[in-house]
């Protein structure tokens, strides 16, 4: 448990990115920039308080695993 509340703007900046697990902290939106995560294939974002995920999670062409 991390507690995080907020993920930067330029998170979309490490587009080689591949996994993202960040369960369980006080997240309550991705930043627009999440779209450009371009090689991320999984991503575990539940257990926070996440309302809606950002339009530009349709770039991410490899995303086959999410949970939210």
């Amino acid at each position: 448990y991390n507690q995080l509340w907020a993920l930067p703007q330029n998170f979309g900046s490490l587009t080689a990115l591949t996994l993202l697990e960040l369960l369980s902290n006080n997240i309550q939106e991705l930043p627009l920039s999440f779209g450009n995560l371009t090689a991320l294939t999984a991503a575990v974002l539940n257990y926070n308080a996440i309302g809606a995920l950002p339009q530009t999670i349709g770039n991410l062409k490899k995303l086959t695993y999410l949970e939210v």
